[in-house]
């Protein structure tokens, strides 16, 4: 939206997220799939996102993705450290927006050397009293507009809605809750295990690689995963020196860290280890794959 947008067409504005944030037969997480791209549009930025920060564990997970692919993907973890996010959840007002970030003294930043994204506004989800994530845009090239008060404030209602559903959503019991999608999967699987599991197959490119190293009749390389990841395994866009990087700095760890594979970073090579409740999970997202 342009700066110098009426009053008219601001309301407008309003008016059509609310159509789709007040959706009664619309899932949570597919109305605000739509808002993150609606206002990804309204905004003229490549990417919007909704993120869940750990800050004790130091990492951010992408919950939600809009716009163009690439960046990152649906359930992968970030090291907290290298994400514009940071910066967001510890301002006074929960809101960062960044314009043209090599001219704002983000050169240095591990953020924008990582992703280098010149173009960012955010907004933390809150909830319980804490800042457990954000709602945000970005894009690499800067933002030929500032961004004024008015889409700002929006970004910032993005995130306070997603902030009331999710406590909404969590102040509930098990059996309150609505089906997840994921759910009917965990049937058969130990309890004990199925969280993890069901975490480390949400993403697509774990999902792939292990479908892969299970097949293998010997340890592989990262660097040969990655090649058959970019060329056959179904994670399209990426060449394989980026879907190397997202390896070795994200997958990997997670992977090796749950006892799934192993890693030997002297060798650069992956083993399988086996994992029943992680293989008949996995078979199921197949099923409904296919």
């Amino acid at each position: 939206m342009a700066a110098d947008a009426t009053p008219e067409q601001r309301v407008d504005h309003l008016l059509d997220l609310s159509t789709i944030v007040l959706d009664p037969g619309t899932s949570f997480t597919d109305r605000l799939a739509r808002a993150l791209e609606r206002e990804r549009n309204r905004l003229d930025l490549s990417y919007g996102f909704l993120t869940h920060i750990d800050q004790q564990a130091g990492q951010q997970d992408i919950v939600l993705t809009a716009g163009e692919d690439g960046l990152v993907e649906e359930g992968e973890t970030l090291p907290l450290p290298e994400t514009y996010c940071r910066r967001t959840i510890r301002t006074d007002t929960g809101q960062l927006t960044v314009e043209a970030a090599s001219q704002e003294g983000w050169a240095d930043d591990p953020a924008y050397q990582r992703f280098g994204l010149e173009s960012y506004v955010g907004s933390a989800v809150e909830f319980d009293g804490e800042r457990r994530g954000t709602v945000c845009f970005a894009s690499e090239a800067p933002h030929e507009e500032s961004l004024d008060e008015f889409e700002v404030a929006v970004v910032a209602l993005l995130a306070r809605w997603a902030g009331y559903e999710l406590a909404q959503r969590t102040a509930r019991g098990p059996d309150e809750r609505p089906p997840d999608r994921l759910s009917p999967f965990a049937a058969d699987v130990d309890p004990g295990v199925v969280d993890t599991a069901l975490d480390l197959l949400a993403n697509r490119t774990r999902r792939e690689l292990l479908s892969y190293l299970s097949l293998a009749d010997e340890p592989v390389t990262v660097t040969n995963a990655a090649e058959y990841l970019a060329n056959v395994g179904g994670v399209p866009g990426q060449s394989p020196e980026r879907i190397e990087i997202s390896l070795v700095h994200s997958h990997v760890p997670k992977l090796s860290s749950a006892g799934v594979v192993t890693y030997r970073e002297g060798s650069g090579e992956l083993d399988y280890r086996s994992d029943d409740a992680v293989e008949r999970v996995l078979r199921r997202v197949r099923t409904l794959e296919a």
